[in-house]
C-alpha cells in the first residue's frame, strides 16, 4: 500500500507546534513527522537533566525542553524558554497517559498569578475540579488543562494575528479506579450504550479550555481530544475510525 507524504495530507509549513508529555512512543514519532512536513516543533519533555536535553541540531525542526508535565514550575519555564523564541503558536499537542501522579503535585491555585499573567478571575474551582477528574480518569489529565492554559497568550496570538489556533489532548487510559469494589468503566461505552467516566472527564476538559482560551475574542481556538482504545505498538497502525462521541 502506498501512503502519501504528510506534507499533501496537511499543510503545516511555517507552524509553531508545542508537544507536551513524557509518552515518548507517540511524541516522537509526532515530532519527526510534524517536522518533516515543514513545522518548528518544541518537545516540551522530562529528562533526567538538562544536560540530557538534545541539542538543536540533533533533530532537525526540533527543539526540546525539560518540563515536567505535573509541575508549575517547570511549566511556567518552558512557556517562559518558547516566549522568548515565537510571538505566537499555531498547536499545542498534549500527550497525557499512564497512571496518575498527583500526588506529586502542588496545589495550582497559585499558578496563573506568576507577573504577565492575562488571567485576573479565581481559578481554584476549575483546579478542583480538574484535579478530581486525575482521581476519576487515572491519568494526569489535569495537567493538560494547566499547559494549554499556560500557553494560552501565544494561542491566542497565532488565532488572532495567524487565523490558526488549535488545542489537540491525546490521551490513553491508565488502569481502572476500582470504588467500593467494583471497577469503574475506563473505554468509550458499556452495555447501556453510555460514555464512561474517561470520556465524560475529556468532554469537560474541552468544554473548559474553548470557554477560557476564548474568553477575549470567541470562537477562534479549537479544542479537540482523541482517545487512544488500543497500546501503541512501534509500528504504525492502519486508521480506524474514531467511536462516536467525542474521539477526534
Amino acid at each position: 500500500m502506498n501512503f502519501l507524504p504528510s506534507i499533501m495530507l496537511f499543510d503545516v509549513r511555517d507552524w509553531v507546534v508545542i508537544i507536551t508529555g513524557s509518552d515518548i512512543e507517540i511524541i516522537n514519532p509526532l515530532a519527526d513527522t510534524l517536522a518533516r512536513s515543514g513545522a518548528h516543533v518544541y518537545v516540551c519533555q522530562p529528562f533526567l537533566s538538562d544536560n540530557d536535553v538534545p541539542g538543536e541540531g540533533q533533530c532537525p525542526g526540533q527543539t526540546f525542553i525539560n518540563m515536567e508535565e505535573t509541575s508549575k514550575a517547570s511549566i511556567a519555564n518552558a512557556v517562559r524558554i518558547v516566549e522568548t523564541r515565537e510571538k505566537f503558536i499555531n498547536l499545542l499537542i498534549n500527550v497525557n497517559s499512564g497512571d496518575s501522579v498527583s500526588h506529586k503535585r502542588a496545589s495550582w491555585d497559585s499558578f496563573f498569578n506568576r507577573p504577565g499573567s492575562h488571567y485576573t478571575d479565581p481559578v481554584s474551582q476549575q483546579t478542583n475540579e480538574v484535579e478530581d477528574w486525575d482521581r476519576v480518569f487515572g491519568t494526569n489529565i489535569s495537567s493538560s488543562y494547566f499547559i494549554a492554559s499556560a500557553f494560552g497568550s501565544l494561542l491566542r496570538s497565532g488565532a488572532e494575528n495567524y487565523g490558526t489556533g488549535c488545542v489537540i489532548n491525546i490521551s490513553r487510559p491508565g488502569k481502572p479506579l476500582v470504588v467500593g469494589g467494583y471497577t469503574l468503566p475506563t473505554l468509550y461505552g458499556s452495555r447501556l450504550g453510555q460514555p464512561s467516566v474517561s470520556d465524560t472527564a475529556l468532554q469537560q476538559l474541552n468544554n473548559l479550555l474553548a470557554t477560557e482560551l476564548n474568553l477575549p475574542t470567541q470562537h477562534r481556538i479549537r479544542v479537540n481530544a482523541i482517545v487512544l482504545r488500543q497500546p501503541v505498538s512501534r509500528k504504525l497502525r492502519a486508521y480506524q475510525p474514531p467511536l462516536p462521541g467525542i474521539d477526534g
